[in-house]
């Protein structure tokens, strides 16, 4: 399998400026050495997102979002890691290297394209039988505009692709008897290619045109497609909206498709499963505000709940969740027709927030809202508030079931059991919030994210910790790449790490302090020094108390460790 050479990233990172970047998506403004800019990760309107070309960082102050030229294209463009260095090196005109290592367990890149070039004739095979069904897409009202962007096509009865059957199996084109042979999976269907975010068509949806069961059908799950981690019309939305504020989730292929030729293309469809925790990760990378149109029947209320749930993990401060119910008998689809583009832009604005939604449905399942059914009510609940990321928008949730219980917070923070849910509910003894303080390695890790040169400065002893430190394998690597490459500078030295397993908690240390005038290199210079040197002292400390603990057992080895031991402790800087 082929990878990108690491020393590649580093002369890609050190040649494109992330001003020049961040800058073709966003509106960015000189604010001295720095850029500023309305974040393009959440909706605000006074400006909090900054740009270190010095640094080679972005950083929200609003959302935390953070990262370098690569994160900014993975998180904007929603590229993976390869398609953003790609586009980099488009940039500067460059030509992307790659390194050979041993084979992985899964499906071979080869074989990777060589199904996806498979599944790529069949969809082009299809669309050239539409003229079959040229009538009935006629009385659909699909027009030739929108049949050729989503490639619609017609599955005959007996079809003869000229393609190797064992392939045509492995995609899910065909189906394999128990005596070895085959038969086509579609036939006489309507069928909608599924594609992934690349474009790439990994599977279909086939619908019935008769009576023949069922109405709908799908490949099944292969090694380019599975059903909960793909949306139909996402790669149509964001290639035909630039900026997508919002995107609506039905249920039907044929719901997305005439909603795009009416003119609204910020649509996406399940893919005949209930809405499933990675495709809300999914929607969320590339939007704030998702809307979930259903049915207003009781399936479509179910499916709506079992979304919500789903996403509840995924609401942090800045992200949107409402539903739309349509009326008995109606889907987007047939809506759209009916109302035109306007009446489903109305529609929209009346969708249902969340706490609506949550709230109104518990309080269906509770019945009569007297003291027993308000302390029911908060029983269910509580546990599903639990799930969201704790902020703004779970204390504003927080807030309301308290006044729906008829609570107020500090007779609600009175009642709760156990000494963990009080901590977590009443306030500190200080006017500001209690937050959770990094420790003295991750202090000392994000100084050196940010300013790699200041390792230069320190004498070796101070740089070198003691193995029983925790972090100090980690903390021993970025030393390493640092010396490796003396002028690295910190957007580099992040990206070195991202294959990393403990890649994320450098992001995250990194993003803890933000490129400003606060966090400048006179600040860092002490901050690394005296976190340094106090894990230095603690580690010795321990391993001295080690020794007196069986003081009188000590060889003479021992004891002049001890010695040493002690003698090292008196050097460090007094406290």
């Amino acid at each position: 399998m082929a990878r990108i050479p690491s020393a590649f990233i580093d002369e890609l990172l050190g040649r494109v400026d992330i001003a020049d970047v961040v800058g073709r998506h966003v509106e960015l403004r000189a604010a001295g050495p720095e850029f500023k800019a309305c974040c393009p990760f959440h909706s605000e309107k006074t400006p909090s997102f900054t740009v270190s070309p010095v640094k080679q960082f972005y950083h929200c102050f609003g959302c935390g979002a953070h990262g370098t030229a690569i994160s900014f294209l993975m998180e904007y463009d929603q590229l993976d890691f390869v398609e953003a260095v790609e586009t980099l090196a488009d940039m500067v005109g460059v030509e992307v290297p790659r390194e050979h290592s041993a084979p992985d367990n899964g499906p071979s890149k080869a074989l990777t394209l060589a199904l996806t070039e498979v599944l790529e004739h069949v969809a082009s095979h299809y669309h050239a039988q539409r003229e079959t069904l040229s009538d009935y897409m006629a009385e659909r009202g699909l027009d030739d505009t929108v049949i050729a962007r989503f490639m619609v096509g017609y599955s005959p009865r007996r079809d003869a692709l000229a393609l190797d059957p064992k392939q045509l199996i492995d995609t899910g084109v065909y189906i394999e008897r128990d005596d070895g042979n085959h038969y086509p999976r579609f036939r006489e269907r309507l069928m909608f290619p599924i594609r992934n975010r690349k474009g790439q068509v990994i599977g279909f949806g086939g619908r019935a045109l008769g009576d023949a069961t069922p109405k709908y059908l799908n490949s099944p799950e292969t090694s380019l497609f599975v059903k909960g981690h793909e949306l139909y019309g996402l790669f149509e939305a964001r290639q035909h909206t630039r900026r997508i504020r919002q995107l609506v989730v039905v249920e039907g292929y044929m719901d997305v498709i005439s909603l795009h030729q009416f003119g609204f293309t910020e649509v996406v469809a399940t893919l005949g499963t209930a809405t499933t925790a990675e495709q809300v990760r999914l929607l969320f990378k590339s939007t704030t505000k998702l809307i979930f149109c259903f049915d207003g029947d009781r399936a479509g209320r179910a499916a709506a709940w079992k979304a919500l749930g789903n996403a509840l993990p995924e609401l942090r401060d800045g992200r949107e969740l409402r539903f739309l119910f349509l009326p008995d008998g109606e889907d987007p689809d047939s809506y759209v027709r009916e109302h035109g583009l306007l009446g489903f832009h109305d529609a929209l604005e009346r969708a249902m927030a969340l706490e609506h939604f949550l709230f109104d449905h518990l309080s269906s399942e509770v019945g009569n809202l007297d003291a027993a059914g308000r302390a029911r009510l908060a029983s269910l609940a509580q546990p599903m508030l639990e799930r969201m990321p704790e902020g703004v928008y779970r204390q504003i949730l927080n807030e309301r079931l308290q006044q729906i219980v008829g609570l107020s917070t500090q007779r609600r923070a009175s009642r709760q059991g156990g000494a963990g849910q009080r901590r977590a509910r009443e306030p500190s003894h200080s006017s500001s919030p209690r937050t959770v303080q990094p420790s003295r390695m991750q202090r000392a890790m994000a100084c050196l994210l940010h300013f790699p040169q200041l390792l230069h400065t320190l004498p070796d002893a101070l740089t070198t910790l003691p193995e029983s430190v925790p972090g100090q394998a980690l903390w021993s690597m970025l030393c390493a790449t640092i010396r490796a490459q003396p002028d690295i500078r910190p957007g580099q030295l992040l990206e070195r790490f991202r294959e990393h397993e403990h890649f994320a908690v450098l992001h995250r240390l990194a993003a803890q302090h933000p490129a400003t005038a606060e966090f400048d290199e006179g600040f860092a210079t002490p901050e690394l020094r005296d976190a340094l040197t106090y894990l230095h002292r603690d580690a010795t400390r321990k391993e001295i108390a080690q020794y007196k603990r069986r003081l009188h057992e000590l060889s003479d080895s021992e004891k002049q460790s001890l010695r040493r031991l002690l003698s090292e402790v008196a050097k460090l800087p007094a406290e």
